[in-house]
C-alpha cells in the first residue's frame, strides 16, 4: 500500500532519499571493484619484486664470485716466488 505524499517538500525528500540509496550503491560497488584491482595489482608488483629481487642476488653473488676469483689470480702472481 502506497503512501501519498502530501506536498512537493515531501516528494523532493523522497526523491532525494532514493537517489542518495542509489548513489551509496553505486560508490561502495565501485570501491570494492577499486579494491579487488588494488590487490591484483599488488600482489602482481610483489611478485615482480620477488623476481627482481633473485636476479640481484644471483647477478650480486656472481660478480662476488668473479672478484674472488680475479683477486686470488693477482695475489698468486704477485707472490714472491
Amino acid at each position: 500500500m502506497e503512501v501519498p505524499i502530501r506536498n512537493a517538500d515531501q516528494c523532493m525528500t523522497t526523491t532525494s532519499t532514493a537517489t542518495l540509496k542509489v548513489v551509496l550503491t553505486g560508490v561502495t560497488y565501485l570501491h570494492g571493484q577499486l579494491d579487488r584491482k588494488i590487490d591484483v595489482q599488488s600482489a602482481e608488483f610483489r611478485k615482480s619484486n620477488d623476481a627482481q629481487n633473485e636476479e640481484l642476488r644471483r647477478i650480486v653473488t656472481d660478480t662476488g664470485d668473479k672478484f674472488e676469483r680475479l683477486y686470488n689470480a693477482l695475489l698468486t702472481q704477485q707472490a714472491p716466488q
